[in-house]
């Protein structure tokens, strides 16, 4: 279930889209859930549990072109939980639940060039400390507090492009593309998911998928 609601104004060449929403999704199942499976007493033998995922939030847009030059700024303020009454009383973070995200872009076109220049920032990710225990059939136990009651620290990047078009023959349709990335410019650890696996002694633990820090890319295209 999903209820969406936006408005469209534009003045002067500025263009501003906000758009709210509500969405609601039941019968989630909770077999590939591996943090849920902990949550649950040794002695349960239930194999899949139900739940509901309830998500709330605001998108806003705005942009603007001038000539060669264009510019895009978009923010969303959302709150995503979960329930799995016969798993934790109370609801939780959704795993995918980041209250607040910012994307900034900015595109210059200069003859055959084209200069990039974008910035990201995101709430981190919650995630569910677990601790090792030899004593528990699964190898360790979760946090105390709860589900996701942890949250990784914020996500931000900045980013850098160069390109140049051209054409291969002037009377044909074919033409190529040469161009240079950076990404992650300030080299920033950003941490972006949760893994799950096992030590020597068959104890879990939990460790941090971390996104590419400073990374240049290049790139060469032909259209046919």
């Amino acid at each position: 279930m999903q209820f969406t609601l936006g408005a469209l104004y534009t003045y002067k060449g500025w263009n501003f889209d906000i758009e709210g929403y509500y969405k609601k999704i039941t019968d989630i199942s909770s077999i590939s859930d591996f943090i849920l499976t902990l949550a649950l007493p040794d002695n349960d033998e239930t194999l899949i549990y139900y739940g509901e995922e309830e998500r709330i939030g605001v998108d806003f847009l705005l942009k603007r072109r001038i000539r060669n030059y264009r510019f895009r700024a978009g923010y969303s303020l959302s709150k995503t939980i979960a329930s799995f009454p016969l798993v934790q009383d109370n609801y939780y973070n959704g795993s995918f639940d980041q209250p607040h995200v910012f994307n900034l872009s900015q595109t210059l076109k200069v003859n055959q060039f084209e200069f990039s220049l974008g910035w990201n920032y995101a709430t981190g990710r919650p995630f569910t400390r677990i601790f090792p225990d030899d004593n528990d059939l699964d190898g360790g136990v979760i946090d105390p507090r709860g589900i996701n009651s942890s949250r990784f620290k914020s996500y931000h990047r900045l980013d850098a492009s160069v390109t140049f078009r051209f054409k291969i023959y002037k009377s044909k349709e074919t033409n190529g593309m040469i161009g240079f990335s950076l990404r992650n410019i300030y080299n920033g650890e950003n941490i972006i998911s949760q893994g799950i696996g096992q030590d020597a002694n068959f104890l879990l633990q939990s460790f941090e998928n971390k996104s590419l820090r400073f990374t240049p890319d290049f790139v060469v295209r032909f259209n046919f």
